[in-house]
């Protein structure tokens, strides 16, 4: 008995079903991980990651100043109010100082505010906060008293 030739065992269309089968599974798989990574995607990105990433060493310096402050800070949310008490190393309020909160949503962009804390009492600074959106939010502080910067970020919980 003697071998079918190759052009006799691939003969026929079927070879060509096979390779529109094959191409036709890798469009459809690609077409469903298309749907799903626009479909699930949050809209959240770093906005200029490179920048950020060449000034790193300034962000360890400015870390380094704050902690050589000695400042500490007690950030509260109860219900709609902000609460910051801030006490410098020797254990004095810290007053007088200009203070900013960004409120950012982590998990959904275009719910972000900023609000600026009035000093209510020596070293004590309060805010009055609307929140568009239940769920966690991550306040981001900035502190500035002269030539001293300050920054505390802390995630809460709104209900």
């Amino acid at each position: 008995m003697t071998r079918p030739s190759w052009r006799q065992m691939y003969k026929g269309s079927w070879p060509l079903w096979w390779l529109a089968a094959f191409f036709g599974i890798i469009f459809v798989a690609n077409i469903v991980l298309v749907f799903f990574a626009t479909e699930s995607w949050t809209g959240l990105e770093t906005k200029d990651a490179y920048e950020k990433g060449r000034l790193y060493n300034d962000k360890l310096e400015a870390a380094e100043r704050q902690k050589k402050l000695g400042w500490t800070a007690d950030l509260r949310l109860s219900g709609n109010r902000l609460d910051l008490e801030l006490m410098s190393k020797d254990a004095q309020a810290v007053s007088a100082a200009e203070v900013s909160v960004q409120m950012r949503r982590p998990t959904h962009e275009g719910h972000d505010f900023s609000v600026q804390m009035a000093e209510q009492q020596p070293g004590r600074y309060v805010a009055n906060l609307e929140f568009p959106l239940a769920g966690q939010w991550e306040a981001d502080v900035t502190v500035r008293k002269a030539e001293a910067v300050f920054r505390l970020k802390q995630r809460f919980t709104v209900k």
